[in-house]
């Protein structure tokens, strides 16, 4: 499934609990290919699936200094933290 399927249910379930997401920082973990050129059109998509602005999202992208899977070139790791608040 797209993974957009998965941000628009987060955000779904946040909100039947009458929560708010608040923001998203992500890191890409990658040799290739080139995350920048695209960072603001993935800001765009992932804050369009959540119901957030832009602003409230973060993304960072790196290598992993030719070190395990990700530094041969063998596949890509992703890290995401969301902050929410909750209703007491």
């Amino acid at each position: 499934a797209p993974s957009r399927v998965f941000l628009e249910e987060a955000s779904r379930q946040v909100e039947a609990r009458n929560g708010k997401l608040v923001n998203v920082d992500a890191m890409l973990v990658a040799e290739a290919p080139k995350f920048g050129p695209h960072i603001s059109a993935m800001k765009e998509n992932i804050a369009n699936a959540l119901g957030i602005t832009v602003s409230a999202i973060g993304i960072k992208a790196t290598t992993n200094e030719t070190m395990g899977f990700v530094g041969r070139g063998e596949g890509m790791a992703a890290h995401a933290v969301a902050s929410v608040e909750l209703p007491d």
